[in-house]
């Protein structure tokens, strides 16, 4: 809907910075959550995963290529980030599957966590160009933030966590909650109907279009003159982060289109 006045921009300005902020705090309370249930019921494996994976039998599954491979990597009870730079996604994916089928218990092993942290969408492409932008970023402070900001901003279109309520439901909770925040402002019809065609258009269908709309506003909020020096520091950090994820998205697309 067209905007009529100032004092109503204003009002949509601050309910889109409180969105984002609450997506950004909902992101960051998932991960603590889904982090903490995931280490109470962890097994964590920090040495002898050569023997964990024989006693099992892992590696008969795998090709004998593959099963070379994952020796040489896993011989040091470890995966280096100069190791995951060298390996593809299909790679990686096949190396966290190894341990997955041994045991149903969660897994925490040194250097899956590049892998993890790709695996934030529905769509594989996009989870690949996630992979191949991190796994060459040296800063594992700076990885952790750009998930983090990342996982905000995809909002909805994630893997649901088993304790997660429904979109649906998370929906209709939130239309409620705004309902009642802005229930004696002048202008609350206008403001829920923006509310509620935000939340219900949820789903990313371009994820090239949702990286090209993301670079734009960043590189937006960075040239705005209102922009706090401490927020300008954190944009300029993630920036490379979305340039290089725009260039692997691509280039992946580019190639499946042609496979």
């Amino acid at each position: 809907m067209q905007i009529q006045n100032n004092q109503n921009q204003n009002l949509l300005y601050q309910n889109t910075n409180q969105n984002k902020k609450l997506q950004e705090e909902n992101s960051y309370e998932n991960f603590v959550a889904s982090t903490k249930t995931a280490k109470e019921d962890a097994v964590f494996l920090t040495k002898y995963l050569i023997d964990f994976v024989d006693k099992q039998g892992g590696f008969s599954s795998l090709t004998k290529e593959d099963e070379a491979l994952f020796r040489a990597i896993l011989e040091d009870d470890k995966i280096s980030t100069s190791e995951v730079k060298n390996l593809s996604y299909e790679q990686m994916a096949k190396l966290n599957q190894l341990f997955k089928d041994l045991n149903s218990e969660t897994f925490f092993i040194k250097g899956f966590d590049i892998f993890h942290k790709s695996n934030v969408s529905n769509d594989e492409n996009f989870n690949k160009a996630i992979f191949e932008t991190l796994k060459n970023k040296d800063d594992e402070t700076q990885r952790t933030l750009f998930s983090l900001d990342l996982k905000a901003k995809l909002g909805y279109n994630r893997p649901r966590l088993p304790f997660e309520k429904s979109i649906d439901e998370e929906i209709a909770q939130r239309i409620a909650f705004e309902k009642e925040k802005y229930k004696d402002f002048p202008n609350k019809d206008e403001i829920m109907e923006n509310l509620i065609k935000e939340l219900k258009n949820w789903k990313i269908i371009d994820y090239g279009s949702f990286i090209e709309q993301t670079l734009f506003q960043l590189r937006k909020d960075i040239s705005n003159p209102s922009t706090s020096e401490d927020a300008k520091y954190y944009l300029l950090k993630n920036l490379p982060y979305y340039e290089d994820l725009q260039k692997n998205y691509n280039q992946i697309q580019k190639e499946t289109k042609y496979a």
